[in-house]
């Protein structure tokens, strides 16, 4: 998380800005902690949790080396089958969002930051003006910060780190150079100039709202602003998993090298078998001397456990966090006795595609906000002075029960069969796996071979 201390008293701040800002910081730092936690179990940098029976020293490097990767495949799992493609419109597609999708790879941009929404829970968007052009750009819970208006539903006002870099006070590591705060009518711009020592400048826009949009995942009235993939249950699951396999490590290391015992040892024997343990462990022949009774020792070895019951349960927690998330036991590594039919497959992705979906639909209005708040900066006007074409606007995903381009295309050619002139649309072209770019320079070169050969069929008459 971002140092921005000293913002408050940033030179230039009007009372209501710094009122505004106040609050945001406390929600800033207050979720910083949290935040900071999900990310460690995503990065899979959490420790093994102690419950009260130790298997090893709290300090063992086999504690330290334990990691597990089921939060990060809660995220990625879920992000992998969410991708934005694009706007459409039945009219021709406006000016300003053309240049957004292709000067800023606008779609590349959110599905890039997806995975910050389904960590944190939100991530933001904001709407600029840069050397005449608008700018659109996504910021994670790390970066950025904003109060919830229940009446509106949408952002009261909010903060986002607009730059970074490394600064003669702060020469090894990027600190927080500019900030933005986004309130109706006006952007703050918030500019760093000492390592405490802020000023700020006011700039007007034309919206009665700010210029910065959240995306939510799985809001609530509780939590307006989202809720983590990395659940409770799922963190509880993975502290459960590391327990075991460490677990797992010590009973492995057992079940190679059983323990033995030799009993009936005189006291030389005992002290010279001490000073070489493990070479009595590997030595194929041990060499003992009878007591002064004539007594030999007993050589015992003692049981062990066998690793199975461990692999039960971490299997039985991979069926719990399956539940949980909807990943398929299969995505996470825990292969079943018998091939999945088609139908057993699409059963198990039924969860996690149920989610996605839910996921667009929510994700779906917020990008299509963000590109009203883009066209109506662009033309220097509110929402409500859009025209009909404007807002007629629509956010496009790829289907997430469609995970294969042969899926999508063999449905297309399904469609194209009962519905005349299906195969002529630039949508089938979508289904056969064509991007916009390749819909568009075939789109062109059809209408000139159509051209040409209008100007052919003239001659020869």
């Amino acid at each position: 998380m971002a140092n921005i201390s000293g913002i408050l008293y940033a030179y230039g701040l009007e009372n209501d800005e710094r009122n505004a800002l106040y609050e945001l910081i406390n929600v800033y730092n207050g979720v910083r902690g949290r935040n900071a936690a999900i990310e460690s179990y995503y990065e899979g940098d959490v420790m093994v949790k102690d419950i009260g029976v130790d298997v090893l020293p709290p300090d063992s490097a086999v504690n330290a080396g334990l990691s597990c990767d089921w939060p990060r495949k809660a995220v990625d799992a879920l992000a992998n089958i969410i991708k934005f493609r694009s706007f459409a419109s039945p009219y021709d597609m406006d000016a300003t969002l053309s240049s957004i999708m292709t000067w800023q790879n606008l779609a590349t941009a959110y599905n890039r930051h997806l995975i910050g929404e389904l960590k944190a829970g939100c991530m933001f968007a904001t709407v600029n003006l840069w050397n005449g052009r608008v700018n659109v750009r996504f910021h994670s819970a790390d970066n950025a910060a904003a109060i919830w208006d229940v009446e509106r539903e949408r952002i009261k006002y909010g903060f986002v780190i607009a730059d970074s870099s490394r600064t003669p006070w702060s020469r090894t590591v990027p600190v927080p150079t500019k900030v933005n705060l986004h309130m109706p009518g006006k952007v703050v711009e918030i500019t760093r100039w000492d390592s405490d020592k802020w000023s700020a400048k006011s700039k007007p826009q034309p919206l009665d709202r700010p210029l910065m949009e959240a995306f939510r995942y799985k809001p609530t009235d509780t939590k307006p602003l989202g809720t983590s993939r990395i659940t409770k249950q799922v963190r509880d699951l993975t502290d459960d998993v590391l327990r075991v396999r460490l677990a797992m490590v010590v009973s492995t290391a057992f079940y190679a090298v059983p323990q033995k015992a030799l009993l009936g040892l005189t006291d030389k024997q005992f002290d010279n078998l001490r000073k070489s343990k493990w070479s009595t462990y590997i030595n194929s022949v041990l060499l003992t001397t009878r007591d002064k009774n004539g007594n030999a020792p007993t050589l015992t070895q003692l049981p062990s456990n066998s690793p199975q019951a461990l692999i039960d349960i971490i299997r039985c927690d991979a069926a719990l966090f399956s539940g949980a998330t909807g990943v398929p036991l299969n995505s996470m590594g825990i292969i079943q006795d018998n091939p999945s039919s088609a139908d057993a497959i699409e059963t198990m992705r039924k969860d996690i595609t149920d989610e996605a979906e839910r996921a667009i639909e929510s994700n779906a209005d917020s990008l299509v906000s963000v590109a009203r708040i883009a066209m109506a900066v662009d033309g220097n006007k509110t929402l409500d002075d859009l025209d009909e074409e404007q807002l007629a606007i629509s956010a496009r995903f790829a289907n997430p029960r469609m995970p294969t381009a042969s899926a999508a295309a063999d449905m297309g050619l399904k469609i194209s069969s009962v519905r005349e002139g299906f195969g002529l649309t630039d949508v089938f072209l979508e289904t056969q796996g064509f991007d916009d770019d390749t819909i568009a320079r075939t789109t062109a070169q059809e209408q000139r071979v159509r051209a040409l050969a209008a100007v052919r069929d003239a001659v020869s008459r």
